[in-house]
């Protein structure tokens, strides 16, 4: 009896050693195959759910482009080597990409240079653009001269005759017919200066009298002082819910804000030290013309307290040091292109 206990005992850890097994390797393979797609979609990409053997299948058969943008970061930040592994596949769907894409929308953020890719964008012969600082009709800057822009849908976009758009706004769902960008700039320095171009000297440019400015300061101020970068990356997406006149992002959005950065196409840093990189950058989106910062200013920090600035700008300060960190990543993926 105490020979069959023993085996009894002995058989039933062996079962449940092999249940066990089989229940992880089914866990495994279900992260790799259906979980995986699932969090990639939603935006939740966990590095314990990435089955390098799947790879391959992600980048073949995703339904949008920004999906393998964010795929090759977040390999790239927490799994280097599978990254390396399946370079040649991304250098790839990302060339393909851009020779099947000839419309672009760059998110404008002020005071990030992003009148100096307008105006390169103006003196390329591959782009179409509209005669402001690139922008037109809800893509007019709700921070100074729109009062309520409307979202700018796929089907709006579409409608816009231009290959280049700017949108001084709020960046809305991305469509697969775009190629997007997006200009960086250091949070305190980009406030301060955004804020000095709103207040000196420009109310009797951006309003028809002194009262309505005035009127206008009560929300504008507050948008264009504290996380404004952060604001134009989540105040068109279902996790804000608020007009965008009125949304002020908080801690529970700088992961979306980090997710729209990843799904992007080109993430630009005019002071980036590595000019070679940022030249490909712009060479890859189309802008053979050297890039010069226009639209500049001295004295811009008189009057206002770092300090201050860096306390309103906590969330944008993040997301610029996690910015620069997919800018590279990017570097040595557009650089082997």
């Amino acid at each position: 009896m105490k020979f069959c206990s023993l085996c009894f005992i002995f058989s039933s850890s062996i079962i449940t050693i092999f249940y066990f097994f089989d229940i992880t390797t089914n866990i495994g393979q279900g992260a790799c195959k259906k979980s995986y797609h699932q969090n990639l979609y939603a935006g939740n990409v966990q590095k314990k759910s990435i089955c390098n053997e799947r790879i391959p299948h992600v980048i073949k058969n995703s339904k949008h482009p920004y999906e393998i943008n964010e795929l090759r970061r977040h390999l790239g930040l927490h799994n280097p080597d599978y990254l390396a592994e399946h370079m040649q596949l991304f250098s790839e769907a990302f060339a393909k990409r851009l020779n099947n894409t000839s419309k672009h929308l760059s998110l404008h953020i002020p005071k990030a240079g992003g009148t100096s890719i307008c105006n390169a964008v103006k003196r390329s012969a591959k782009f179409t653009s509209p005669q402001n600082n690139c922008w037109e009709r809800d893509t007019c800057p709700l921070w100074c001269c729109c009062e309520n822009p409307k979202p700018m849908t796929c089907n709006s976009l579409s409608h816009l005759n231009f290959s280049f758009v700017m949108n001084e706004n709020w960046l809305d769902p991305l469509c697969d017919d775009r190629v997007y960008s997006v200009l960086v700039r250091e949070p305190v320095s980009r406030a301060v200066s955004h804020v000095n171009h709103f207040l000196e000297g420009n109310e009797h440019y951006f309003y028809a009298s002194k009262e309505r400015f005035d009127d206008a300061k009560g929300w504008r101020l507050p948008l264009i002082q504290s996380n404004y970068m952060t604001w134009s990356l989540t105040a068109g997406t279902a996790v804000s819910g608020q007009d965008p006149r009125f949304f002020r992002p908080s801690g529970e959005h700088l992961e979306e804000a980090r997710r729209v950065l990843r799904r992007l196409d080109f993430v630009v840093n005019l002071g980036h030290p590595d000019k070679i990189c940022t030249n490909a950058i712009f060479k890859l989106m189309g802008l053979s013309s050297p890039v010069d910062k226009s639209n500049g200013r001295e004295g811009y920090e008189k009057n206002f307290h770092r300090a201050d600035y860096e306390r309103m700008n906590e969330l944008d300060l993040q997301l610029y040091a996690y910015a620069n960190k997919l800018i590279e990543l990017d570097c040595k993926f557009f650089l082997q292109l």
